[in-house]
């Protein structure tokens, strides 16, 4: 088994292209309002991971006494699943509890604490995401190519009769 962060898992991985039947790996989804939010990538990742986990909650009907879902998830295991430390996972938990985006909750002793993950009202979304559109510049060229500054030249597709 190869850690996340060993060369030689990179090195050893077999890739390939996405094709139309391609069936896509699981994945976390990225909310696009946090590409706006300024707070730390760690907390970004540590909100993703969240947000993800309260899916399952929602599933198994994981709700309080007032049918908000919560959260059961052990600072150690969070900790390993994103790949940082627990100083880091702490500080990112904190910044997104002041940010509003998550609220802890500790149940007593012996009893692990519940984190609800909140999400910003649709307005608040709208307002962030159209702001995004409205600063968004149109490309002229592929992407790719802004950062070398080269032009790249694409050609038709030749026909063969």
């Amino acid at each position: 088994k190869y850690m996340k962060s060993d060369t030689k898992w990179r090195r050893n991985m077999k890739t390939d292209y996405i094709t139309s039947g391609s069936t896509l790996p699981p994945y976390l989804a990225y909310p696009r309002f946090l590409l706006e939010a300024d707070m730390a990538q760690a907390a970004k990742l540590v909100y993703m991971v969240l947000l993800d986990r309260a899916t399952l909650s929602q599933a198994n009907g994981w709700t309080d006494e007032s049918g908000n879902i919560f959260v059961v998830f052990p600072l150690n295991k969070l900790a390993d699943l994103v790949d940082k430390g627990p100083t880091t996972v702490k500080t990112a938990l904190t910044e997104l509890e002041a940010a509003g985006l998550i609220e802890r909750r500790r149940c007593g002793n012996g009893m692990p604490n519940r984190i609800y993950v909140k999400q910003p009202d649709s307005q608040e979304i709208d307002r962030l995401m159209d702001r995004k559109l409205a600063t968004r510049q149109p490309e002229s060229w592929p992407s790719d190519s802004r950062k070398t500054g080269r032009q790249i030249k694409v050609y038709p597709k030749s026909r063969t009769n």
